[in-house]
């Protein structure tokens, strides 16, 4: 049996324990998203928290915006919300040996708009 955190598992299916992540989601991560096909310009934060919840800083406001991350298989999930109430998501690919996210972000209907972002480890 092996028991999983989801920043760390404790042992492979063989019973063996698998070298340590080099790069973790849960702390602290920088960068900037870019609105429709503009590049990344904007100022983007986000700090992921071990339990699953995530505070997401964006613009030059700059907005505090709570919501929820996952990880499904080397997928980064994530669905946050602004105090008026409009819902956004963004995604990207993880990888351990990487401190950088990349991906996309979206509103969530019926909201509108999206464009991509990155993310660096801190």
């Amino acid at each position: 049996m092996a028991g999983c955190q989801k920043e760390i598992c404790y042992e492979d299916i063989n019973g063996h324990e698998p070298a340590p992540l080099k790069y973790v989601i849960p702390g602290g991560w920088q960068g900037k998203f870019g609105r429709d096909a503009n590049p990344p310009s904007l100022h983007f934060a986000a700090l992921f928290k071990v339990e699953g919840t995530v505070t997401v800083e964006a613009d030059a406001g700059p907005a505090i915006l709570f919501g929820t991350w996952q990880l499904v298989g080397d997928s980064l999930k994530t669905v946050y919300t602004f105090p008026g109430g409009d819902s956004f998501e963004f995604a990207a690919k993880f990888v351990d040996t990487v401190p950088r996210l990349q991906g996309y972000w979206r509103a969530i209907p019926p909201g509108g708009g999206g464009g991509s972002f990155y993310l660096d480890k801190y």
